[in-house]
């Protein structure tokens, strides 16, 4: 009636309030961070990862990377320690050097995982991360994948099947993937076929962990995936969502890969740079892992690299996979590389090339 005193209305019973919130049948989806290792993924402690995601937010496959160099004008890098640049520590020594450092996350190096987690396992793992405060950009990596026999492309599956959930478990985005050598007498059209098929299956298995495959283009001879071109050809005929790219300056340098081949790369395909430098006295064909320079002592025009990330929109993390020549504090050393790294982005004057 009207002007009749309005009654309050009784609450909805808790039953029908959970129907109205439940998703419409057929659109039920998981959860991105939902758990699907059960009794792992809840145990961990996420909010020291979310915070330093938030703040530095990671490439993640399918989602547009993070633009805040080009929108603040800040030529900034984010570098990520690797325990590629520290292979005489232990991976509880890269932890603690990472988070020494200030490094904006860290590359676990694959090599060191089993005798970590034979000392305490995945939990103890996370668990000193947590403390540390330090999140896991990748781990690397997976080596050789293309042109296996059966028996080698089972072991390369299976071991991206158990990096793959370790990753998810410890808050990992991407695992680096290596190419390997082509054999003999196998030409362009046989490495598409393979690079297609292999890749794919391999990228099957990571989708399930909402991991990330990153592949780096190989500078040896024989390898078969050599420049940046080529890897970004591959990733097209693939076609999943989780492939991308982790191009080395000093593998794209000694491979006569040309920086500029990266504006044909779509920002979400540059999951990870790693940036490493080379001597100007030897020839790039015969450059070996073992001439690798940190950034801005060499030839390599890394400048130009991260300026042509940046032109793309892109802003993914790097690492500087670089050995010491001698033995020291392998914090100064993972400091002095970060460093030189920011250094360049800033567009900071090289260091004079060793000779």
């Amino acid at each position: 009636m009207l002007g009749a005193p309005l009654r309050a209305r009784a609450p909805l019973p808790p039953a029908f309030r959970a129907r109205l919130r439940a998703p419409p049948p057929g659109r039920a989806g998981r959860a991105r961070e939902g758990p699907r290792l059960p009794g792992v993924r809840p145990a961990l402690a996420r909010p020291d990862a979310d915070r330093g995601r938030r703040a530095a937010p990671f490439l993640q496959p399918g989602v547009r990377p993070a633009v805040r160099a080009r929108r603040f004008r800040v030529a900034r890098v984010r570098v990520a320690h690797t325990g590629a640049a520290t292979p005489l520590a232990s991976l509880e020594d890269d932890v603690a050097t990472a988070a020494r450092i200030g490094a904006d996350g860290l590359e676990i190096w694959a090599p060191k995982l089993g005798p970590a987690l034979e000392r305490g396992g995945p939990a103890a793992l996370a668990a000193l991360l947590r403390r540390h405060r330090v999140a896991v950009v990748s781990l690397a990596p997976v080596p050789d994948v293309l042109f296996r026999d059966p028996g080698g492309l089972e072991e390369t599956a299976e071991r991206v099947h158990r990096l793959s959930e370790l990753a998810r478990a410890l808050g990992a985005t991407w695992i680096v993937l290596t190419p390997g050598e082509r054999p003999d007498g196998a030409d362009e059209r046989d490495v598409q076929h393979e690079a297609r098929a292999t890749l794919s299956r391999l990228a099957q298995i990571s989708e399930r962990y909402d991991v990330g495959l990153a592949l780096t283009p190989d500078s040896r001879p024989r390898a078969a995936v050599r420049t940046l071109a080529a890897a970004a050809a591959l990733l097209e005929l693939a076609r999943r969502p989780a492939l991308a790219l982790a191009p080395d300056t000093f593998h794209l340098y000694a491979a006569g890969s040309s920086p500029d081949e990266l504006k044909a790369c779509r920002p979400r395909q540059l999951a990870l740079l790693r940036l490493a430098d080379a001597p100007a006295d030897v020839e790039p064909g015969s450059l070996r892992d073992a001439h690798r320079l940190p950034p801005g002592e060499g030839v390599v025009p890394i400048d130009r690299v991260l300026a042509l990330v940046r032109e793309l929109g892109a802003e993914p993390p790097a690492v500087v996979p670089v050995a010491p020549r001698e033995h020291g504090d392998p914090s100064e050393w993972a400091r002095r590389l970060r460093d030189q790294a920011q250094a360049l982005a800033r567009g900071a004057p090289p260091v004079r090339p060793r000779r």
